[in-house]
């Protein structure tokens, strides 16, 4: 596959490449500056910054507003608005949620201390292709 590299963003000491099948981040020390830096990415943008909501929010409870277990168990269907998409690891066990915009894109929260994200749906390869599942009403909290 051909390394075809945007253009290097800038941000202090952060340097961003996203290339055809990975997003390069280069930083030193300052993690806010990464979070900040991802958002000037071509096709990501910074939807809700992390400060402005509570603290120790995750992709997860950003999402559905608890921790939940139930996912693998709801029905499947593509990459639809409203879907949840599912980013597993190797073992199939879930590490990161996201849910499916009419465009096709992806909002998600990255991680407790990363701001709230709209991307492509495959924007890196360490999370790789997600599996699309139909929210329950319940879970609903990010509409």
């Amino acid at each position: 596959m051909t390394e075809e590299a945007l253009p290097v963003t800038k941000i202090d000491e952060v340097q961003v490449r996203r290339t055809v099948d990975r997003l390069e981040v280069l930083y030193k020390d300052d993690r806010q500056k990464f979070y900040d830096a991802l958002g000037t990415v071509p096709g990501i943008k910074i939807i809700m910054r992390n400060e402005d909501l509570p603290p120790g929010t995750d992709c997860e409870l950003f999402l559905f507003g608890e921790k939940i277990n139930v996912i693998l168990n709801w029905p499947i269907c593509g990459p639809v608005e409203g879907a949840t998409a599912i980013y597993v690891d190797k073992k199939g066990k879930p590490f990161h949620f996201g849910k499916v915009t009419k465009n096709g894109t992806v909002i998600s929260k990255l991680g407790e201390m990363g701001h709230v994200y709209e991307t492509p749906r495959y924007f890196s390869s360490s999370l790789g292709e997600p599996i699309y599942r139909k929210i329950p009403y319940q879970f609903m909290q990010y509409s």
